[in-house]
This record gives structure tokens, sequence and C-alpha cells, in this order.
């Protein structure tokens, strides 16, 4: 009994409980990151830092953004150094790993007409308007 007790707890451990949260997805204004980083494509996924992502209410700070599309328009950037905004747009979910304090944002597997995503200054209102001022005072200051 107690090796089966034993066993089941290792194989327990291994599996892991609760690392990865899933999120939910829509379409709305409530999800977005600012204080973007340049993104990196690794294999069929872009990969950027952000220093605050807003999903719906809960709001996470310095984590790395994995974009699980290689469709990700950044074509209005000038510079990386800008103040920038990412906007996931069509998804249907999205999972947070809290351990490794990164966050995925999973599209919809359309292509065609609508892009993934958008990585725009953060006063191009074109795809995404509301972002919070308190949200933006706290990256950027007042």
């Amino acid at each position: 009994m107690k090796k089966i007790l034993l066993i089941s707890l290792i194989l327990l451990s291994a599996i892991g409980f609760g690392r990865e949260i899933e999120l939910g997805a829509n379409y709305d204004d409530d999800y977005y990151c600012i204080g973007v980083g340049e993104p990196q494509q690794v294999n069929d996924t872009m990969r950027f830092s952000a220093k605050l992502c807003r999903v719906k209410n809960k709001i996470f700070r310095n984590v790395t953004v994995y974009h699980m599309s290689d469709d990700l328009d950044t074509d209005s950037v000038s510079s990386f150094n800008e103040k920038l905004k990412y906007a996931p747009i069509r998804f249907y979910s999205i999972s947070y790993d809290d351990e490794r304090k990164i966050l995925k944002f999973n599209p919809m597997n359309q292509r065609g007409a609508y892009r993934q995503g958008y990585i725009v200054p953060l006063d191009d209102n074109s795809i995404i308007d509301e972002v919070k001022q308190s949200d933006i005072d706290e990256v950027y200051g007042k």
C-alpha cells in the first residue's frame, strides 16, 4: 500500500498542477500588452517581452509573450524603442504559465484577409484604442 501511495505521489508531482492557467478568449479591447520589445521568430511563433499585459481584469507584469503564429504585423513600427502596444486579433485561447512568466496568445488558424496580431505605436488607434490610462502611467510614467 505504501509503495502504491509513493508511486502515485511521484507520478502526480511529475504531471504538475496549476502551472498553466487558461484565461479564455474574446475579441474586444480588454486584451493588450504595452511596453513591447522587438519580436523574435522561434519556429512558427513570435516571442517578445512586455512590461504589462491586460487580459480582462488580470494584469501580468514583465512577461514573455508568445504569439503562437508567425503572422504578426509590425509594419507601422519605425523603432522598437518607441512606446508600443500589442493587439492580438482573432485568437481562440490565452494561457499563462506563472512559474516561467509566459503569456501565450493562440490565434485562430485563419489566414488571408485577417492578420493574427499587431504591434503598433501606442498612439495608433486603428487596431485597438482603449488602453487604460492607469496602465500607460504605470509603464511609461505620467
